[in-house]
């Protein structure tokens, strides 16, 4: 009878092992994401400041009123995913860290129900940690 429980508690910390190394996948993955928003940043800078300055053959400015505002809110916009993507990595990371060390049970529940967001592998990733975190003798784990 003593079985069922050490069985269900070697597959739990297979689990637990298991989600914390996609946490670790998936994070680094969203850290390079958050690298290409950076250069999508600065190779579009680089071409509207052309366009905006005139030293550009083409004569957009002028014959299609290119307002230099849109550049600033699409600046802003990069910014911000970039900061959003480089946050949300690292809290991946942390989170794939907690899981490992048994701590922090409700911040990795946290950043799965964020991760579902993230169709479809972090969709897959989010529930099936929040599977395995709902367990009861998962929770006996972290306690």
């Amino acid at each position: 009878m003593n079985d069922v429980p050490d069985r269900q508690r070697v597959v739990d910390e297979e689990h637990l092992r298991l989600l914390s190394i996609f946490h670790y996948i998936s994070g680094a993955l969203t850290l390079f994401v958050s690298l290409i928003f950076l250069i999508q940043f600065f190779i579009f800078s680089v071409i509207f400041d052309e366009i905006i300055m005139g030293v550009s053959n083409y004569t957009l400015v002028g014959y299609y009123n290119f307002d230099p505002e849109i550049f600033s809110i699409l600046v802003y916009m990069w910014i911000v995913l970039f900061f959003v993507f480089i946050a949300f990595g690292i809290a991946q990371i942390l989170s794939g860290n907690y899981l490992k060390a048994r701590k922090n049970r409700v911040y990795s529940f946290v950043i799965a129900i964020i991760n579902i967001l993230s169709f479809p592998y972090g969709t897959i990733l989010g529930v099936m940690t929040i599977i395995v975190l709902s367990r009861s003798s998962v929770i006996e784990l972290y306690q």
